[in-house]
């Protein structure tokens, strides 16, 4: 169900905003599924943060290997990419892939000095 969700999202800008997005979701999962209050709590408290299980914070990608679903792995990339990985030995493969929002380069542009004698056409 949480990738049903995440189907419908607009792209993320940064892993901070696709943990929030994908915590969102899975947090909207749990409440429709009749989890507790208490285990809604919970996952209202996890952050993107080692102490929650995320792991490579440093690195471009860093991922957190499912609690609940053991044989599911999310990575977050700086750009704000999501994929969700199946681990299970039997069926590895990528579950979901949400490419992170394009950001708008800077654009080089040479500008040539004008040129006071110019002109155009026959005199």
């Amino acid at each position: 169900m949480l990738i049903k969700h995440l189907q419908c999202i607009d792209p993320c800008s940064s892993a901070q905003e696709a943990h929030d997005a994908v915590a969102a979701y899975w947090w909207l999962v749990h409440k429709d599924c009749g989890s507790s209050e208490h285990h809604l709590d919970h996952l209202n408290r996890l952050r993107l943060d080692a102490a929650h299980g995320w792991k490579d914070l440093d690195k471009a990608v860093c991922y957190c290997d499912g609690h609940e679903l053991p044989a599911m792995r999310i990575y977050l990339h700086r750009d704000g990419s999501i994929v969700i990985q199946s681990l299970d030995p039997a069926n590895l493969r990528i579950l979901f892939t949400l490419p992170g929002r394009r950001r708008m380069e800077p654009i080089a542009v040479c500008v040539r000095p004008a040129i006071a004698s110019l002109t155009l056409g026959p005199q």
